[in-house]
Order: structure tokens, then sequence, then C-alpha cells
């Protein structure tokens, strides 16, 4: 509220007593919650009490004020919790060489009881390590699984506003439309569309890794313009190949103007519809970055007399 941020989505992290914070942190909190990831987490507060013998002091000290000890114990236990878990997915990491908080009597507790429940769990073991010293591929996994969160929320988003546009602009039907975001930051392009006229399919294709445009919205709305606008696309390439030879000046320069003149069309088209129906109203300025000032174009030239 204090930053005005509407629906923030949370995964939920944390290792060790970190772990049981992820685990209790989403079974409590009224964030919206889309995954929780612990690393060799504490699941059983009951047992991790009497585990070791520096827990049993802090613990003790940490819940002194409690009426009932032992309620409040299981009230901070993820594994007398697992009822009220939300429905998300879990990925649980523990090394099988944790002296600091026994696998088994916590995470392989924890696991099936979740899973007994109906939730979605991976569990990944890790041979010859101890307390929280993931290996570098797990490490990758625990990332990965964070970002592949917020990865399927933005594919979700992006689903509703491709229906919402399409409905807009009048393309499906007749056409089928799928989306493809890409994360993959060698792809270059913030957006691209590919088109099957003969069985009039078409892929959206959204650059979520790197994008050079800031409003998704418009870079959506511009290559379904594409679409809309394609057959009269056909009809003036068409036209070029048809009346000029191929390779030559003046064909070179027809399509040149030709698409140049057809990538302002499409972008004023698509500054009107976002100002009248867009979500995002405001216009991306990433391509003005890159390009030169005014003083830099004029750099060195001779002034006029």
């Amino acid at each position: 509220e204090h930053y005005g941020i509407e629906d923030m989505k949370v995964v939920s992290s944390g290792g060790s007593m970190g772990g049981q914070c992820s685990l209790i942190f989403a079974r409590y909190s009224d964030h919206h919650i889309i995954s929780v990831v612990s690393n060799c987490p504490v699941c059983d507060m009951t047992y991790h009490y009497v585990e070791r013998f520096d827990t049993e002091h802090s613990i003790a000290d940490a819940y002194s004020d409690a009426e009932d000890f032992e309620e409040a114990l299981k009230a901070h236990s993820p594994l007398h919790q697992v009822d009220f878990m939300p429905d998300v997915p879990y990925h649980i990491f523990h090394c099988e060489e944790d002296k600091s908080v026994n696998k088994g009597m916590h995470s392989d507790k924890m696991v099936p009881a979740l899973r007994n429940a109906g939730r979605n769990v991976t569990y990944d073991t890790i041979p010859g390590r101890g307390h929280c010293n993931l290996t570098q591929e797990m490490w990758d996994k625990y990332q990965d699984f964070v970002l592949s969160a917020f990865s399927c929320m933005e594919k979700e988003q992006f689903e509703t506003l491709l229906r919402k546009w399409c409905g807009i602009l009048r393309i499906t039907p007749p056409w089928d439309v799928k989306l493809d975001l890409i994360t993959d930051p060698a792809f270059r392009k913030t957006g691209d569309i590919r088109i099957d006229p003969d069985d009039r399919k078409a892929v959206v294709v959204l650059n979520i890794a790197s994008p050079k445009q800031e409003n998704a919205e418009e870079v959506l709305v511009h290559e379904l313009m594409h679409l809309k606008l394609y057959p009269l696309d056909q009809v003036t390439e068409a036209l070029i190949t048809a009346n000029f030879e191929d390779g030559s000046p003046a064909s070179d320069f027809a399509y040149t103007q030709f698409f140049q003149n057809l990538e302002i069309t499409v972008e004023e088209l698509t500054k009107c519809f976002l100002a009248a129906f867009g979500e995002s109203k405001s216009l991306s300025f990433g391509r003005c970055e890159g390009q030169k000032s005014f003083d830099e174009l004029y750099n060195g030239l001779s002034k006029l007399e």
C-alpha cells in the first residue's frame, strides 16, 4: 500500500530457519504467494527444539511469552500446518550430509505430507553435501524455479492481453493466434510475428528477457496490427515484385519506402488503439535511447553563413 503496488506477487524463499520462514510465511501471509522454495528447511519445530543444544535455548527464548509453548511451536511448524499451506508449486532442497537440520526428520517428512495434501512438490536431495551447501547445479535449479514462477505469471497476463486485443482488433476468428515468450538473452528483437497465411495461424513472439521497449502491451498490439494489415502487406509486396526487377535500385527503393511507411503506419495505429483501449497507455521510448542526439548528428558540419 505504501508504494502503491497492486497485487504484489511473492516467491517465498529461504534456507535453514529461513527455509522454515519461507514455508510458514506462505502459510500466514496476506500477500499473493505464487511459489515456495526452501533449502534445508526446518519443518518440524517441535523436533528442532531438542535437535541441538543451541536450538533448545534460542527457541525457548523466542517463544518464552507464549501461553502454550507446545502449541506455539506447532503454529510455527510447517509440518504441523500442511493442511493450511497455499496450493502453489513448492521446491524443496536438502543436503544428505546435513548435521544441523536432519533431513530425515524435516524435509523427508514434509515433502510426502505436502503431496498427501494435494500440493505440487519438487524435491531434490544433494548427496555428499552439508547444511545448505548446494552444488552449483542445484543453485541454478533454485534460481530457475524462482524466475520461472514469475515467467508463468507473465505468461498468464500476456495470454489475457492477447485474448483482449484479438477481440478488439477482430482477429480471432478467423485467425488462430498463439503467444511465444522468449527468455533467451541472445534474441535481439523486442517483438516479432510469424504468419502462416495458408492455415491462417500466427505466433506472436515477445522478448521478456531483454526487451528494448518499456510497455509490453504496446509491443503486443504492434505485432497484432501487422497481422491485421497482412493482406495489404502481401498485395503491396506483390505489386513491387511484379513491376520492378528483383535487386534493381527501383525495387530496393520501393521495398525500403514500403517497409518504412508500413512500420510508421502500424505504430501510429498502435498508439491510437492503445490510447483508447490500453491498460497501460504509456508509450515506449526505448529505441530513442540508442539514437544519436541532434548535436551528434550534426557534429563537425560547417555552420551555414
